[in-house]
């Protein structure tokens, strides 16, 4: 931090300290009290002591200090409230909803100058650079390092969303890579605790600031990925809570972000507050607070349960549609006309089909005795007209020889047909009731034609009529007797 305002530093006195905390040396005659100040034996109550600084820094300091510094933990809201920081140093400022209304755009990490007057505000002992004006100056050293890193990062394709490994839905062990001394590692089991108690937990203890945080953190991911499958571990959560940007800086080092992008492990990243943004959390998946980081990876039990129990209703109305569908497709059987009466249903369409062919053939035996009619009578009506011997005796004898080839082929297709008539007989007898019945079988008739199929079809004294191969006897129902499988005979 420096002062672009030529302020002369003198030694320090200690006979000029306000309030007299200090003795004068030997030698020395002690100055004497402010008028204000307390006398110098007596004791300081935390009002007077704090007057003492505000007057101190009042009367000591000079107004419209010009400080130049990088901006971190910017809150713009109403009133502004950021840090200015250099490479060793932070000063907390505020500035003022007028001053900041007439202010430019400055975002996080800006290098600025700030022009202004230190002020202590007693009720909270804060001491604060108040803001007048500021002027934006360029960007700082650590966001330099960091967009730089960034674009590098990102055209090495490290930040695709499509090469990071995908969330467990139920994970066995999640690993949490923190302080252990830290408030996250705290909230993150307290919400795990409450969010789905039955998955492990592993907490990997690690530095999560200072120089010798970054080299931790990226062997600590290392060594929990090359064991994942031993340790029956499905994701990997690095966290921490709050601070400025050079508090986070050790999770923006490229060894960091490259221990994250070999990974092969599911791997969230939560650092800081929401507006924080770490380059760990570009290469991992990211949570906006550790906190959301395991609402991230853990299952909500209670959703689980409704998840759970919607899809066994699902399972059951599905098992009762399918049911309902099987009952009533076998109803419709049930009630099909063959089924019901299976001996018209299998003869009627042969007999209709045997009728058709046989009238079909005595067509066609008409048709062609028609048409050989019709040709010998041409025949004999042009003899008629050529009256010489031998045209006659030539024409008897076409005509023998054609009525000998028409009777022949009248013959031999009326002999195929013939042989197609038996062969439907034999496959219509074949598959007929008669040679059923020809075999031993019989088929029980109600007086009223109907086919008596179970024993609960009939009554006892009820008259029923019995088919057999060479005719039919009647009968009388007797009591109804039990097989003793539940079935009546």
């Amino acid at each position: 931090m420096s002062y672009h305002t030529a302020v002369a530093r003198r030694r320090f006195d200690p006979t000029r300290a306000a309030g007299g905390l200090f003795p004068a040396s030997e030698g020395e005659a002690a100055a004497p009290p402010p008028s204000a100040g307390a006398p110098p034996e007596s004791d300081l109550t935390v009002t007077a002591a704090a007057l003492l600084v505000d007057d101190a820094l009042s009367r000591g300091l000079p107004r419209n200090l010009r400080i130049v510094g990088q901006v971190s933990n910017l809150s713009q809201r109403t009133h502004w409230y950021f840090n200015l920081k250099d490479e060793q140093s932070v000063v907390q400022c505020v500035m003022w909803a007028s001053r900041a209304a007439r202010a430019g755009e400055v975002r996080e990490g800006d290098e600025v100058r700030a022009v202004g007057t230190f002020s202590f505000y007693k009720p909270q002992g804060r001491t604060s650079f108040v803001v007048e004006t500021l002027e934006p100056r360029g960007m700082g050293a650590l966001e330099a390092r960091f967009r730089a890193l960034c674009a590098e990062l990102e055209a090495l394709g490290w930040f695709d969303d499509a090469r990071k490994p995908p969330l467990p839905l139920l994970p066995r062990r999640i690993a949490i890579i923190t302080s252990r001394a830290g408030a996250a590692l705290r909230d993150c089991l307290a919400t795990a605790a409450a969010r789905c108690p039955i998955v492990g937990i592993l907490v990997v203890d690690v530095p999560v600031q200072g120089d010798a945080a970054a080299p931790a953190i990226a062997r600590a991911i290392r060594a929990v990925d090359r064991r994942a499958a031993r340790l029956g571990i499905d994701a990997i959560l690095v966290t921490r809570g709050g601070g400025s940007r050079e508090d986070l800086w050790a999770f923006n080092e490229r060894i960091v972000a490259e221990a994250a992008f070999r990974c092969r492990t599911p791997l969230v990243a939560a650092i800081g507050h929401e507006p924080d943004l770490e380059i760990i959390e570009l290469v991992a998946r990211r949570a906006a607070t550790p906190t959301r980081g395991i609402v991230t990876l853990l299952p909500d039990r209670a959703e689980l349960k409704r998840h759970l129990d919607h899809l066994r209703a699902r399972a059951e109305r599905a098992a009762s549609r399918t049911l309902a569908e099987h009952r009533q497709r076998l109803a419709a059987l049930a009630r099909h006309e063959f089924l019901r009466r299976p001996g018209p249903t299998l003869l009627h369409p042969s007999r209709a089909a045997l009728a058709e062919l046989r009238h079909a053939l005595e067509s066609a035996l008409r048709s062609t005795l028609e048409r050989r009619r019709r040709e010998l009578a041409a025949l004999l009506l042009r003899a008629e007209r050529l009256r010489p011997a031998a045209r006659i005796t030539a024409a008897r004898e076409r005509l023998r020889n054609l009525a000998w080839r028409s009777d022949r082929a009248v013959r031999g297709d009326l002999s195929r047909r013939r042989e197609a008539l038996a062969g439907l007989r034999r496959h219509l007898g074949g598959i007929g009731p008669e040679q059923v019945l020809a075999r031993g079988y019989s088929i029980t008739q109600r007086v009223d034609g109907r086919i008596v199929r179970a024993a609960e079809d009939v009554r006892p004294g009820e008259r029923i009529v019995t088919r057999l191969a060479d005719g039919s006897l009647e009968s009388e129902v007797l009591p109804v007797r039990s097989d003793g499988s539940g079935r009546t005979s």
